[in-house]
């Protein structure tokens, strides 16, 4: 993913990342006839990640072309009155919004906000849109809709929507507050004290303003579907694929729901299942898997050594890819434990926050923010986000000595 980041423009053309590893999947299906069928029982097997990011991306779409999320936004900007809450309300608002409607989604919408938020206070926005950053990667740590890699590993190693959420609520908290902590004390000079003039919430009329009310129930619907599945053994796609298909059913415009949602994320994905899948049966990669854990017993040392190899793959790989190796080494494993299953989606998530690279929401927000001539480096990032991504890894540390105290 990092290098289809990075070399992504040609002259004056510019690749779509998902193309890398669509071409990569198409050139190892056609080495070899039987890759083919590999393939497809790769795709069906992880068809619930596509139902997922599809449903999800239905709900979403149709949230902000009724303005909703964006007028909440607004609404939660009108209660700054100074730069502590405004840091605050980053972190609380925008960071558990996206544990409920994925990161990347949120992403696109929360610098654009900001951004106005700045140029109204005559401020350096830098502050604001790093902040959000990292807010936007801590906050999806909290439920499995929050990112993919979550969704990935719960779903894989079948931790039930309420157990992920009891078991990442405090690591969460804690990555939370540290990054408000920090960044309070980085930038005290931004995020301090000193009141701020009124920002008026200007609530615009849209287009599509008509989804709003049918778009917020399907996403109460999904949520509770969801944690209801905690109660059956039932997959926690089902309530997202059946509350998104009768959305688009009782609703006109879903043929303009469908034109905005960004299908090169379904097939980046695609691609990225085949690719992943090739290399991790791979002689080379299956060596490593086995002397680094295979024989492995479960205890806290061996958590800790997990975690970091984890938190340092996810800095080269990306979170996304380390999360789907992870969800297909470990059941082979005798690590094939609930810790470890939190503990990756929490990793993953976690060491996203350290570079720009590290995920894909800092991408959309980084690129958001440029194109609104506020340009931050990779250095000016990663000098603020790695030293706080690190800090987090205390909790994922506290939430596996806590496990092994109580269970072992």
């Amino acid at each position: 993913m990092n290098l289809a980041v990075i070399f992504r423009r040609i002259g004056k053309i510019k690749i779509p990342a998902w193309t890398a590893f669509l071409a990569a999947a198409l050139i190892i299906v056609l080495i070899k006839p039987e890759n083919a069928e590999r393939a497809l029982s790769v795709l069906s097997s992880q068809a619930d990640v596509f139902v997922f990011l599809f449903g999800m991306f239905v709900i979403v779409t149709a949230l902000d072309m009724s303005g909703v999320l964006e007028n909440f936004a607004k609404k939660m900007l009108k209660r700054t009155r100074t730069g502590k809450i405004l840091l605050l309300l980053i972190h609380i608002g925008f960071g558990l919004t996206a544990s409920i409607l994925v990161n990347d989604t949120v992403a696109i919408m929360a610098p654009l906000i900001l951004v106005t938020f700045a140029k109204y206070l005559e401020k350096d926005a830098k502050p604001f849109i790093i902040a959000v950053a990292i807010a936007l990667t801590f906050g999806s740590a909290f439920l499995p809709t929050g990112n993919p890699q979550n969704f990935i590993l719960a779903s894989k190693g079948n931790i039930t929507f309420l157990w992920f959420a009891i078991w990442t609520i405090l690591p969460t908290t804690f990555a939370l507050f540290s990054s408000f902590f920090s960044l309070r004390f980085i930038y005290r000079s931004e995020f301090n004290n000193v009141r701020y003039p009124e920002f008026p919430a200007i609530t615009e009329r849209h287009e599509y303003e008509h989804l709003a009310k049918p778009a917020i129930i399907a996403l109460l619907l999904i949520i509770l579907g969801v944690a209801l599945t905690s109660f059956f053994h039932v997959s926690m796609a089902i309530p997202i694929l059946i509350v998104s298909i009768v959305f688009l059913f009782i609703i006109n415009d879903r043929t303009e729901i469908l034109a905005r949602i960004d299908w090169g994320i379904l097939l980046f994905f695609a691609g990225m299942f085949v690719v992943i899948d090739s290399v991790v049966n791979t002689p080379l990669i299956q060596d490593l898997i086995s002397l680094s854990f295979i024989n492995k017993e479960p205890n806290y040392l061996v958590f800790i050594i997990f975690i970091l190899i984890i938190f340092l793959a996810s800095q080269f790989l990306s979170n996304v890819p380390v999360a789907i190796m992870v969800s297909q080494i470990l059941p082979f494993t005798s690590l094939n434990l609930p810790i470890f299953w939190i503990g990756a989606a929490l990793a993953t998530t976690f060491a996203g926050a350290a570079t720009v690279l590290g995920a894909a929401s800092n991408i959309i927000v980084l690129e958001t923010a440029s194109k609104r001539g506020i340009h931050i480096t990779w250095f000016e990032f990663t000098k603020i986000g790695l030293p706080i991504s690190l800090i987090s890894l205390i909790g994922i540390f506290a939430l596996g000595g806590l496990y092994f105290l109580i269970f072992f």
